[in-house]
C-alpha cells in the first residue's frame, strides 16, 4: 500500500534546466530533493562532490536533477541557489 502524501509547500528543485518549482512530491522523491540540495551545499561550501554523484541521471516528477559542478556553480554565481529555505513561498 502506497503512503499518502503530506500536504507540503512547493519544493524548489535544482534540475538540468535550472530551479524549477514542483508541487505534490511524494515523500520519496521531497527525500531525494533535501538530499540533492544538502549534496549541493557541501559541493559549493566544501568542495565535496562525492555526493552529488548518487544523483547522477536521478529524476524527480520529471525534472533531472542537476549534477554537473560547471552548471551549479553557474546557478550559484547568477543567484538562484538558496538554502535558507527549499520551500517556495506560497501566497
Amino acid at each position: 500500500m502506497a503512503r499518502p502524501r503530506r500536504d507540503r509547500s512547493p519544493l524548489r528543485v535544482l534540475t538540468t534546466t535550472g530551479v524549477q518549482v514542483v508541487s505534490d512530491l511524494s515523500d520519496r522523491d521531497a527525500s531525494a530533493v533535501g538530499r540533492h540540495w544538502n549534496a549541493v551545499r557541501r559541493y559549493l561550501d566544501f568542495g565535496e562532490d562525492n555526493d552529488l554523484a548518487d544523483f547522477d541521471g536521478q529524476d524527480v516528477a520529471g525534472h533531472e536533477l542537476e549534477t554537473r559542478l560547471d552548471a551549479i556553480e553557474w546557478h550559484a554565481i547568477r543567484g538562484e541557489i538558496r538554502f535558507e529555505d527549499i520551500y517556495e513561498e506560497v501566497n
